[in-house]
């Protein structure tokens, strides 16, 4: 009987120790399971990380890009304004200077006097509109009519400058 139960004992220690192999074996395949998704989870986390930091660089150098383009425009902006600025100041000194002509010409009997530098204008800049009929508006301010052989110098004379003032604004546009 001694035999006997040592060979149950046996069966029940190897019964046992088979049972303790296979729960033991669960656990491992779990832990692995559990092991792979954390991998897994790991992998995808450092992915999104990369592909976040792929598109911050990105956003990074449009946003760059765009400050100097900005800055670019501004300095061009800077630059035409001043230039509208100097091209207005030369027109309003020319129109000044042709009224003080046409009224000293007017006082001393004489219309003629020295051609308007137009040259002096220099670049006009993008006036944006343009420029009145001043020729007839002018002569017309004047008292003098379309026969009366000043009146027409003086007209003539003003439309050639106006002329010539509208075709440098249109230079100035298409450049």
């Amino acid at each position: 009987t001694q035999a006997a139960s040592q060979d149950a004992l046996d069966q029940i220690k190897s019964a046992n120790e088979a049972n303790l192999r296979s729960q033991l074996e669960q656990r491992i395949r779990e832990l692995e399971a559990e092991l792979g998704r954390a991998r897994s989870g790991q992998q995808d986390s450092l992915s999104l990380r990369e592909s976040a930091r792929s598109e911050l660089d990105r956003y990074r150098e449009l946003y760059s890009d765009e400050l100097r383009l900005r800055k670019a425009l501004a300095a061009k902006l800077d630059r035409a304004n001043d230039r509208l600025a100097d091209s207005n100041a030369k027109l309003l000194s020319e129109r000044h200077r042709s009224k003080s002509l046409m009224a000293s010409g007017m006082a001393n009997g004489s219309l003629t006097g020295p051609p308007l530098d137009l040259g002096s204008l220099g670049s006009l800049g993008s006036l944006g509109s343009p420029l009145p009929a001043y020729g007839a508006s002018l002569g017309r301010s004047l008292g003098l009519g379309p026969g009366d052989r000043q009146g027409s110098r003086v007209e003539e004379y003003l439309a050639k400058m106006q002329s010539e003032l509208e075709r440098n604004i249109s230079k100035e546009l298409t450049q």
